[in-house]
């Protein structure tokens, strides 16, 4: 289980830690202080520390494919088998990526997408994120990957290969030559004659974007824990005397 206790892994444990402390000690500080709502920047914080966070497990994700890795089922569950993460399926506004059911790993990796940067508040569907306002207050996030979605909503031209590596066959798309030239790497993606846009829209309330962060954070800084199996999660790790984790002199030298 060499997994465990190398360098690389850890320091990918060791940011996902410092990121679940950071939201949880300004969930604290915020209550100590009595913060009004005006001076809260709980929105700001959980998008900006959530894409870093996601952006670390995706990096990590597609390294363990081949490999066997305690998180590997955690990856391969379906959206909503584990209540852990706060996201149910009925938060999926549509999804035509896939035929059927999204699984956890579709889940971080549109997130990460989405959470690049905001999306342009026109009619037009494309990749980025927009929140949903209750009052003066933001109350949910609108999550949108959309990869084929080009400037003003049409359709990309994109390299055919990327293209074939990522769409499922079950979705019987057709390929559009760039020019109508088969020598051009560029394809546009149709289905019956028509363009064919994958989009992933999901709204998530703030309070579960929170719960996600935390979670995600706590999951994968597991592997700091002395005594960690590879399969009890701590969920009390934030609070934990520094007497339980492992030395982390060594890789702060390499860092």
């Amino acid at each position: 289980m060499e997994y465990f206790r190398t360098i690389d892994n850890q320091i990918r444990a060791g940011f996902a830690f410092r990121i679940g402390k950071l939201a949880s000690q300004y969930e604290t500080l915020a209550k100590v202080l009595k913060l009004p709502e005006v001076n809260r920047f709980d929105a700001t914080l959980t998008i900006s520390l959530l894409h870093s966070l996601l952006t670390n497990t995706e990096e990590h994700r597609r390294e363990i494919i081949d490999k066997s890795d305690p998180l590997k089922p955690m990856f391969k569950a379906f959206v909503g088998e584990d209540p852990r993460w706060g996201i149910s399926p009925d938060m999926i506004v549509e999804d035509t990526h896939r035929e059927g059911k999204a699984r956890f790993r579709h889940l971080t990796n549109h997130l990460r997408n989405a959470l690049s940067h905001p999306a342009s508040t026109g009619d037009e569907v494309t990749t980025g994120y927009t929140t949903i306002p209750e009052g003066e207050k933001i109350s949910r996030f609108r999550l949108v990957d959309a990869p084929d979605s080009g400037k003003g909503g049409i359709q990309k031209w994109q390299c055919v290969e990327s293209l074939t590596s990522q769409i499922p066959k079950a979705l019987k798309l057709e390929f559009q030559s760039y020019q109508n030239s088969e020598a051009s790497c560029k394809k546009r993606l149709f289905k019956d004659g028509i363009p064919y846009f994958r989009k992933f829209i999901i709204e998530i309330p703030m309070s579960n974007l929170k719960q996600l962060l935390l979670e995600l954070s706590k999951v994968l800084a597991q592997p700091l824990l002395v005594d960690w199996d590879g399969e009890y999660i701590a969920d009390d790790i934030f609070d934990m005397d520094q007497s339980a984790f492992v030395d982390l002199s060594q890789i702060k030298a390499q860092m």
